[in-house]
């Protein structure tokens, strides 16, 4: 469920206490982990839901579960339209969306991309 790197390793997506595994968009296991927390959010009424680092599903792996895929952003996209159409069976389609550390935004996917403006403080 996790990308692997050429000797067949999790690659591991930044370092340190935030360090994270990301999961291949097109394994059925992911699917199905985002299928368990969207009926969590549902449970408790959600209206709104935050998606975050996104980037990591872009992430270039020697392998993933669908062999057609050739490339990370081709799989952040699977990944992206399977995450849509489940937010929209199970929550229904008014549920606003945010997308965080995402390496483009796709407005078919989300409403909005969170963004941080550098600041310089003098």
């Amino acid at each position: 469920m996790t990308l692997k790197d050429n000797h067949g390793k999790t690659i591991v997506y930044k370092d340190g206490e935030f360090g994270a595994f990301p999961l291949d968009p097109t394994h059925p296991a992911t699917r199905q982990r985002i299928i368990v927390e969207l009926e969590k959010a549902k449970a408790i009424g959600a209206r709104f839901l935050k998606i975050d680092f996104l980037t990591a599903g872009a992430l270039e792996s020697a392998t993933r579960y669908d062999k057609n895929v050739r490339s990370g952003l081709q799989a952040y996209n699977i990944g992206m339209s399977i995450l849509k159409q489940l937010i929209d069976s199970i929550l229904g389609p008014d549920i606003f969306i945010t997308q965080a550390i995402s390496p483009t935004f796709p407005s078919q996917y989300t409403h909005i991309r969170f963004y941080l403006p550098m600041c310089i403080l003098i």
